[in-house]
C-alpha cells in the first residue's frame, strides 16, 4: 500500500495541476519522505510553466510508483496533514517523557509551548479566499452595525479620540502600549481595562511585577476614584466609604488577575494565557509586561525570544478572536534622547522594536509629565488616522479627563485631540 505523499504526487502529475498546494495549503515541507520528487515538481512549474508529465518526471525518478489515483484533493491534503501532525508530535512526546523525570513543571510548559507551535506551523483548513464581490451584501450588513455602534465596533478604550480612530480594540488587534520609565505604563494599561470591564467585557490581566492586592487597590482607584494613597496608607476617615464600595462591587466578577505566583513562580508563556482565556472567556487580554513573558523556546537572544513571544501573542488574538494589549519599555535610545524626551517615544524606540511593532496592529505610545497625560497613537493598521491627546491625569485619584470642556475645545479648535 503506498503513502499518502505518493498518492498525492501521482494526483498532481495526473491532473498537471498544483490545486493540493495552492488551494489546500499543503506546503512542500509536508511531503516528508518526497522532497525531491515535490521539489523537482515544483521547480519544473516555475521553470516552464507547467507541471512535468508523467514521462518527464518518471525519467527523473525511475523506481517511483506511477498509478492512478481516485480520491479527491482534499481527501489527500487532509491525510497529508495527519500524517505531518504526527511526524512532529512524536518527538515532543519523547522529548516531554524525558523532561517528565526531571522537572514535571518544566516538562509541562515545555510540551505546552512545543504543541502550540505545531498547531501554528499546520493548516488545518484549507482557503481559498474570499469573493469580495459575491460577498458584498456581507460589507452592507457590517456598515449597518458600524451605524449603529456609532462608529465603535470593538471594545472601548475610554478615550473618545482614540475609540473614534480605532473603532475600539477590535478581534485580532495585538496592540503595544509603551513609554519610557515611570510615566504609568501600567497604570494606563489597567486604566484601559476598567474601560473594558465597565462595558461588560471579561478581562484577563497578567501583572509580571505586582501582586493581585495591589492590583485591587488601582482598580479600586481607577473605577470609584477613591485615593490610591489613602487605601495605601490605611488612612481611616475613607474606612466606610471603602467598605460601602467593597461589599457591593463583591457582587460582581469579570476581572482577574494572574501574576508569576500562579505560575510556579516563573514567567507564563502565551500558550498559557491562552488556555486561561478559553476557561474564563476571556474578551481582553492585558500583559503588563513584554520582558515578564517566557517565549517558551528557551531563547537565549533576546531579540529573538521578543520576536518569538510577538508572534505567539499575534497568533493567539487570531484563534481566539480578541484583543491582546501588551505593556512595552521604550529602549535607551528613548532614554538618553533629551529632545525626545519631551514627547511621546517613537515607533523605533520600542525595545528590541522590530519584530513587535511589524506584528502589532496598533502601537500606542504614552508620555506624563506634571498631571498632563499625552496619547500618542503611532500606528493603527485597521485605520490610517492617527492621533494625539492630551488629558489631565490625577494619579492618586485616578481621574483622566480632556484638557478642555467642550465649549474651550471647539473654540481651539483640534490641536488637544479633543
Amino acid at each position: 500500500m503506498y503513502n499518502v505523499e505518493i498518492q498525492a504526487i501521482n494526483q498532481i502529475l495526473k491532473n498537471k495541476s498544483l490545486e493540493i498546494i495552492n488551494k489546500e495549503g499543503i506546503e512542500p515541507s509536508y511531503f516528508l519522505s518526497n522532497q525531491e520528487q515535490i521539489n523537482f515538481i515544483l521547480d519544473h512549474k516555475r521553470q516552464y510553466g507547467v507541471v512535468p508529465d508523467v514521462v518527464t518526471f518518471s525519467t527523473q525518478f525511475k523506481d517511483f510508483p506511477i498509478f492512478e489515483v481516485h480520491e479527491s484533493v482534499t481527501y489527500l491534503a487532509d491525510k497529508l496533514r495527519e500524517a505531518t501532525l504526527f511526524q512532529r508530535v512524536v518527538p515532543i512526546v519523547n522529548k516531554f517523557r524525558d523532561k517528565m523525570s526531571k522537572d514535571s513543571v518544566d516538562a509541562t510548559e515545555y510540551i505546552m509551548g512545543a504543541i502550540q507551535d505545531v498547531r501554528s506551523s499546520i493548516q488545518f483548513r484549507k482557503s481559498v479566499g474570499t469573493d469580495i464581490i459575491s460577498n458584498a451584501n456581507e460589507r452592507y450588513t457590517d456598515y449597518l452595525n458600524r451605524v449603529s455602534a456609532g462608529g465603535l465596533l470593538g471594545i472601548t478604550t475610554g478615550i473618545p479620540e482614540l475609540d473614534e480612530a480605532t473603532c475600539g480594540w477590535l478581534p485580532e488587534d495585538h496592540v503595544v502600549l509603551f513609554a519610557r520609565t515611570n510615566e504609568g505604563k501600567s497604570w494606563i494599561a489597567e486604566y484601559l481595562a476598567v474601560q473594558a470591564w465597565k462595558s461588560g467585557k471579561k478581562i484577563l490581566y497578567y501583572a509580571g511585577e505586582m501582586s493581585a492586592l495591589m492590583m485591587g487597590y488601582r482598580f479600586d482607584t481607577l473605577y470609584r476614584n477613591i485615593s490610591n494613597t489613602q487605601m495605601l496608607m490605611g488612612n481611616a476617615d475613607i474606612c466606610e466609604e471603602y467598605k460601602s464600595y467593597t461589599n457591593k462591587l463583591a457582587e460582581g466578577s469579570g476581572f482577574h488577575v494572574v501574576t508569576p505566583v500562579d505560575f510556579g513562580g516563573k514567567k507564563p508563556t502565551i500558550a498559557q494565557i491562552e488556555t486561561i482565556c478559553e476557561e474564563l472567556s476571556i474578551d481582553l487580554v492585558i500583559l503588563d509586561q513584554l520582558s515578564l513573558l517566557d517565549d517558551g523556546k528557551q531563547s537565549d537572544n533576546k531579540t529573538s525570544r521578543y520576536a518569538n513571544i510577538s508572534q505567539d501573542i499575534m497568533l493567539a488574538s487570531k484563534r481566539l478572536q480578541i484583543p491582546f494589549i501588551t505593556v512595552a519599555q521604550a529602549n535607551r535610545e528613548a532614554e538618553k534622547d533629551k529632545k525626545a524626551k519631551e514627547d511621546t517615544p517613537q515607533l523605533h524606540h520600542v525595545e528590541y522594536s522590530d519584530a513587535l511593532v511589524q506584528d502589532a496592529t496598533r502601537v500606542v505610545a504614552i508620555k506624563y509629565s506634571e498631571g498632563i497625560l499625552k496619547v500618542s497613537l503611532k500606528k493603527n493598521r485597521f485605520g490610517g488616522k492617527n492621533v494625539d491627546v492630551l488629558l489631565k491625569w490625577d494619579i492618586d485619584k485616578g481621574i483622566i479627563e480632556p484638557m478642555l470642556d467642550s465649549e474651550s475645545l471647539e473654540q481651539m479648535g483640534e490641536d488637544y485631540g479633543f
